[in-house]
């Protein structure tokens, strides 16, 4: 989230717990109107309510966003960036196309983001276990698959993994190019 505000010129402040104290985040908050919340899912909630008591109130009025896939909780609104991260940096126009899916009871994007143009979904908030299960099962479980496929071509079959590149970009292909409902699957599965 920090690249795409770095990418669009946006002004942010960072706070740190670990690092920082409740002085810093006091001072930073005071022209802030927006906290956006890069924490783990099980403490949110707690480090809302524990810092607004801390602080005397001056956390209340602010918007409280939280970057989620999984978690709905009323202190915050939910904006999850669906997009696979790793330790790298994508190239700039990459940030502006990440769509993020919002709780159905957010406010409209433009609220929570006010100079973003990403695409946006909303929803059901009661969906929001669902959606990020099959978040987590269709890049974590394909990664793991092609990490092994990728490790035993060099290992066991001294072959480079980049010939492996361009089937796994049509595989890629074809999945987004075929209507929803129609399979994509080659090979033995087809012939059964």
């Amino acid at each position: 989230t920090l690249k795409l505000l770095e990418t669009l010129d946006i002004p942010y402040k960072v706070w740190a717990r670990k690092s920082d104290d409740l002085n810093s985040l006091e001072t930073k908050i005071q022209t802030s109107t927006h906290i956006l919340l890069a924490i783990p899912d099980d403490i949110i909630e707690e480090f809302i309510i524990s810092n607004q008591n801390m602080l005397k109130n001056k956390l209340k009025n602010k918007i409280y966003i939280h970057f989620s896939g999984a978690l709905y909780t009323k202190l915050a609104y939910g904006a999850h960036p669906l997009m696979s991260f790793s330790n790298n940096l994508y190239e700039d126009h990459v940030y502006s196309k990440i769509p993020f899916i919002l709780d159905n009871d957010a406010p409209d994007f433009k609220t929570l983001f006010p100079k973003l143009n990403n695409p946006n979904f909303k929803i059901d908030i009661t969906k929001k276990t669902k959606y990020h299960m099959l978040c987590v099962l269709a890049n974590n479980f394909t990664t793991i698959l092609w990490e092994k496929v990728f490790a035993d071509f060099e290992d066991e079959l001294n072959i480079p993994k980049d010939v492996l590149h361009p089937i796994l970009a049509q595989t890629c292909d074809n999945l987004t190019q075929t209507k929803s409902g129609k399979s994509v699957l080659t090979g033995p599965f087809v012939r059964k």
